[in-house]
């Protein structure tokens, strides 16, 4: 039987902050495991390599407090890193709600939110990665597979068909091109998605909405000259997006078309 609860507020701040810091350390990874750079050792300036001290590393409050500059060589910093710090509070955020208020019990609620929450950054990381450098590093994809299956089994989701059937489709399509048309690295990924979707109609609604969405940025790129042909547009992103809109609303969409 499940029992619906109320979330603590000290439960939902807390997330926040959880999803803050990761967030902060997310961005480490998303610019040091691109570049095969050690993800230990001081965050530093990507200008004037100065080593960053407390006060620059306060995620979000820090950028607003050095008004978006470097405090030694004044040059400008991403908003990636704010923005990334934020939506990764956010989704610890969201994954305590909806996991937490429909558990069989508190203990399982959190267990299950923090993992749906690690899930989600990931896959955050995921498609920024991808979208920056066309990789998907093994170092996020793994965690993101592992997190996923153990979310899905003490959720009693569907681990299985669907993560195979989600790697079996790139894996086909890699042998098939020779690994022109898709990387090693969108077959782990479906077949994490899988696992987090744990549910065959989730997943090929997931893997429609990629294609398509995939499809219509590619023409437009096409027609404004920004692509060519030949070019290779990273697909990371097209996935975690469709996976993401498969695991809000797929329910009622797969509902909604009769799948």
């Amino acid at each position: 039987m499940m029992v619906s609860m109320s979330v603590p507020l000290g439960f939902s701040i807390f997330a926040i902050l959880l999803g803050l810091i990761l967030g902060s350390f997310g961005n480490v990874l998303i610019y040091r495991l691109p570049k095969e750079k050690s993800i230990g050792g001081r965050s530093y300036c990507p200008h004037c390599k100065r080593t960053l001290g407390i006060i620059d590393l306060i995620p979000v409050v820090s950028f607003v407090l050095l008004r978006a500059r470097c405090r030694t060589c004044r040059k400008p910093i991403s908003w990636q890193y704010p923005l990334v710090e934020l939506s990764s509070g956010f989704l610890f955020l969201y994954a305590l709600q909806a996991d937490l208020v429909a558990a069989p019990s508190f203990a399982v609620g959190v267990l299950s939110a923090l993992l749906l929450g690690l899930c989600l950054w990931l896959l955050l990381l995921i498609a920024l990665t991808d979208a920056k450098t066309a990789l998907i590093p093994d170092a996020l994809n793994i965690p993101f597979l592992v997190f996923s299956l153990l979310h899905g089994y003490i959720n009693g989701l569907d681990l299985i068909t669907p993560a195979v059937i989600g790697s079996g489709f790139f894996a086909a399509q890699w042998v098939i091109s020779r690994g022109r048309w898709v990387g090693t690295g969108d077959i782990v990924l479906a077949a994490g998605i899988g696992a987090f979707l744990g549910s065959v109609p989730l997943l090929l609604l997931a893997l429609w909405i990629a294609y398509v969405s995939g499809a219509i940025v590619a023409v437009i790129l096409l027609i404004h000259k920004k692509k060519t042909m030949q070019s290779r547009l990273a697909f990371g992103p097209f996935l975690v997006g469709g996976a993401c809109v498969a695991f809000v609303w797929g329910e009622q969409i797969v509902r909604l078309v009769g799948l």
